[in-house]
């Protein structure tokens, strides 16, 4: 039943009462007023909120709520992040998440990046995560969130921000359900020596399993290209690339299923089969540069199917995420990829303990099971927790191998790291 109260009936010696049963996704800003000076609307009727972060940081965004907002109906809440240079009303102007013929009774906010950019561009400084997981605080505390609804949108930078950064996190990706990029800048590495688009090592820490991701590209993409390479000295892969990498890193191969839509001009992939059949999923638009695409000039409109995808995942309804999460949170410390916290020790789930170290043991070799994707340090030690034969665990580029007995002396530099158990 939607909304954040379900209803059950109970009968006692022929007295039949209804009563009121919270509903697990509702946020405690359920039944909190609105602030009568806020309005609500389509695009243009959204209230500017000023915002300290949990840093002291004073940061604003666009919150649009919709007209049949209700007190005591959990909404599902979009996040809509603007490109470089861009900004919070040009970004709603742009996607129309605000138009009630698209987006009937979801919030969306709108934030402005400092500097007009966001985190994982080569210039920015600013920590957005905080501030995104600050803004989620926040909003669920003062209005009725659905938070197995909250998701994360964005445009070019704005894009890379929500499916690479925010997606990749450990927390975030366990608060935000499903992620969509649209002309997205997935900019990897530290510079772009060496730069490979096809096989660039993409870092990566989610929190949770089966991450849905939809992305949006244009062939003729000049600013952010489809095929990648090298810009403002970091290393951008294939869009083909950046799938693939987000499926197998949910389990599912690189193998994708593709639909050709608007007499052949739009090639949809999706990655998965059965219940997770289109997790990951990509359109690849002829004739389309570095925009928002819409039917009348791209062949098809983003802003619809984007919302279709959104409504399809949540954090309930996606296999696996509510228990990942879960089992995240009961396991104590969390160790980042490398180099990062060597040394350190963590607790994994189920109780049994590892040492991290960092750039040792990094050879494929003595390895008993061929390499997984768990995407994760965490995620690798957790399936060595699992295996009695396994002694130890080596993390490279994404990869998990699984290996007997104490580790090596192989002493290789690079963002690797092992899990020894203790």
């Amino acid at each position: 039943m939607p909304g954040s109260i379900r209803y059950f009936g109970l009968c006692v010696l022929g007295l039949c009462l209804l009563l009121g049963q919270a509903y697990a996704g509702s946020s405690k800003g359920c039944g909190k007023a609105l602030n009568s000076k806020y309005k609500s609307g389509a695009t243009g009727q959204s209230n500017k909120i000023n915002f300290n972060t949990s840093q002291g940081v004073k940061r604003t965004f666009l919150l649009h709520l919709p007209k049949d907002y209700d007190k005591n109906k959990a909404h599902g809440l979009i996040f809509s992040f603007h490109g470089r240079s861009g900004s919070a009303a040009g970004q709603e102007s742009l996607c129309k998440l605000s138009e009630p013929v698209k987006n009937k009774d979801m919030l969306v906010v709108y934030p402005e990046g400092i500097d007009k950019q966001w985190q994982g561009d080569p210039a920015a400084k600013s920590d957005d995560v905080t501030f995104t997981l600050d803004m989620i605080n926040s909003l669920s505390d003062q209005y009725c969130i659905d938070t197995d609804k909250i998701y994360a949108t964005g445009q070019s930078n704005g894009g890379g921000f929500a499916a690479n950064i925010l997606a990749c996190h450990p927390v975030a990706s366990g608060k935000i359900a499903a992620f969509a990029g649209v002309s997205g800048a997935y900019y990897q590495g530290t510079s772009d020596a060496n730069c490979k688009p096809q096989k660039v090592p993409i870092a990566c820490n989610a929190g949770r399993k089966n991450v849905p991701i939809l992305e949006f590209h244009g062939q003729k993409d000049d600013t952010i290209p489809y095929a990648g390479g090298k810009r403002r000295n970091r290393c951008l892969p294939t869009i083909p690339h950046f799938m693939t990498a987000w499926a197998e890193r949910n389990g599912l191969g690189e193998d994708y299923a593709q639909s050709n839509l608007a007499n052949n001009h739009v090639r949809k992939m999706e990655w998965g089969k059965g219940g997770l059949k289109g997790i990951n999923t990509h359109y690849n638009i002829d004739n389309m540069g570095h925009t928002w695409p819409n039917e009348q000039a791209y062949y098809i409109n983003a802003t619809p199917l984007i919302m279709d995808f959104l409504n399809r995942w949540t954090l309930a309804s996606t296999p696996g995420a509510r228990a990942s999460n879960t089992a995240i949170a009961s396991s104590g410390s969390q160790p980042p990829l490398c180099p990062a916290q060597n040394n350190k020790n963590y607790s994994a789930p189920g109780g049994k303990k590892f040492k991290i170290l960092c750039n040792w043991d990094t050879s494929e070799t003595h390895a008993y099971t061929a390499a997984t994707y768990p995407g994760t340090l965490r995620g690798c030690i957790a399936q060595c927790a699992a295996d009695s034969k396994c002694g130890h665990v080596v993390f490279i580029d994404d990869k998990c191998w699984k290996k007997m007995g104490k580790p090596g002396s192989v002493n290789k530099k690079g963002n690797a790291a092992i899990g020894q158990k203790m």
